[in-house]
């Protein structure tokens, strides 16, 4: 039989009910899921551990994000065009000391900032190499080009390739990294509690501060003319607002006490001096050239009968004549891009191409180009000549010809012992990198070795003159 109200009951009847199952039942949690969903019951209901920041070392564990300021500078386009932008900070923290790291201001984060970020960090004090990296989930941070592997998956892999295959984290000298997952910001909550200082210590003091971006409480915008500020000039520019970055960085975050520290009973209670005094995780920085080079550009490219087309202009050097029909390795500064540098495939520079005037295609053609061009010709014919000689020379006669020629020139003896160098780097396993600085030392020990055959032989033709004016 189906039971029936005998009457509704009151409000305070259901509001004792409702408050009933939120207390004794425990339902305030399960009304807060249905009501917000998952993600925001992760943010802001479900456990989480603290983590022990004390048991790293400095460098040992390094966060990274991008933060977008809350207030607005003037910008200049590369067309000349003048506007307003919000910028954006690209930096890292130290997770020990909550030291700040690497940290440079753009108009839009990309996988190349971060690389320059990187860069930074390394060269810079307070920096270093880091032996953890904790990014972000963005695809600027997990980029092919940065990890190594496909951005799908989650975990390091180990490589053993070239710096573009095993990404550029790890061609620094980092050795593991780990990226957040999606919409779980306190997987990297110092980093996070950072930016949270910017806008309440930094951003809120400058005149063109208009509320937090992502804020939800109409109480925390503030309303500002900021096409008029940028037409009266009022505007600070970019070089202008990372000069006050800077200076705030530097004199008031790192020198002040932090809070955090306090609560971990740290020795040292300001970021600069834990970051100074605290055990720490050293290990020796690349060469600075290395490091430039990793933030080149890289593609691959054909070698045709010209030369190699990119970006619709053609690049020429007489080494490429040797790769026709190939394809090969290039990188290219993206702030020079007259030059191309020239790789095989097995990270052997190849040469420089550069960007010249094509032959002229008209009736009539300089002098100078054409017998330069017919010279080339010329020489492409005979080397090709004697390599196809070299070739068809059997075996057994050309062993017997190259026996007096070592198999490797200009190799280190590992017999003798080096002075010691202060100023210690970590040599990089990048062939690009080591072909080009072997190439370099080879030609400095082959000018060397002539300078000393021309003085050998000078002392003994001065020596043989003064025995024949002697018999004379």
């Amino acid at each position: 039989m189906e039971k029936k109200w005998e009457g509704y009951p009151s409000i305070k009847t259901v509001a004792r009910y409702i408050k009933h199952v939120m207390d004794e039942l425990r339902g305030r949690n399960a009304h807060y899921l249905a009501a917000n969903g998952m993600r925001e019951f992760k943010n802001h209901r479900m456990l989480k551990g603290k983590r022990d920041a004390t048991a790293l070392m400095v460098m040992e564990f390094v966060q990274g994000d991008a933060h977008t300021f809350d207030c607005w500078v003037q910008y200049t386009s590369p067309n000349g065009k003048i506007k307003a932008i919000r910028p954006v900070l690209v930096a890292w923290i130290d997770t020990r000391s909550r030291c700040i790291l690497g940290d440079v201001i753009c108009v839009n984060a990309n996988s190349q900032v971060l690389k320059e970020s990187l860069v930074k960090m390394l060269y810079s004090h307070p920096g270093g190499v880091p032996k953890h990296l904790h990014i972000d989930n963005g695809k600027d941070y997990t980029a092919e080009t940065n990890t190594g592997q496909n951005r799908k998956e989650r975990k390091m892999q180990e490589l053993d390739f070239d710096s573009e295959t095993k990404g550029f984290y790890r061609s620094i000298g980092i050795e593991d990294w780990s990226r957040s997952l999606p919409y779980q910001p306190w997987s990297k909550a110092q980093i996070e509690r950072f930016f949270g200082t910017i806008c309440s210590m930094f951003t809120k003091w400058m005149a063109s501060y208009t509320g937090t971006l992502t804020g939800s409480k109409t109480s925390g915008k503030r309303k500002k003319d900021i096409p008029g500020m940028l037409e009266r000039g009022e505007l600070l520019t970019m070089e202008e607002f990372y000069e006050l970055w800077t200076k705030w960085k530097n004199e008031v975050y790192h020198k002040r006490e932090h809070s955090s520290l306090k609560k971990d009973r740290e020795q040292y209670i300001t970021p600069i001096e834990l970051f100074e005094h605290a055990e720490r995780y050293v290990k020796a920085a690349p060469p600075r050239e290395y490091a430039a080079m990793l933030l080149m550009k890289a593609d691959t490219a054909l070698v045709r009968n010209q030369g190699i087309i990119k970006f619709g202009t053609l690049y020429t050097d007489y080494e490429l004549c040797h790769y026709i029909g190939q394809t090969v390795n290039i990188k290219w500064d993206i702030d020079d891009i007259t030059k191309l540098y020239v790789f095989d495939k097995n990270g052997k520079k190849i040469c420089e191409a550069v960007s010249a005037e094509l032959l002229q295609f008209a009736p009539r053609m300089s002098q100078a180009a054409l017998e330069a061009h017919l010279k080339k010709q010329k020489k492409q014919v005979r080397e090709t000549k004697e390599d196809l000689e070299w070739y068809q020379t059997p075996y057994e006669l050309r062993v017997q010809n190259e026996q007096g020629t070592p198999a490797v020139v200009g190799g280190l003896d590992l017999a003798v012992r080096a002075r010691r160098n202060n100023n210690l780097i970590q040599l990089p396993d990048d062939k690009e990198f080591r072909e080009e600085l072997k190439a370099g030392s080879n030609s400095k020990k082959q000018k060397q070795h002539k300078d000393s055959n021309d003085e050998f032989f000078n002392k003994k033709a001065q020596s043989v003159l003064e025995k024949l004016r002697a018999l004379g």
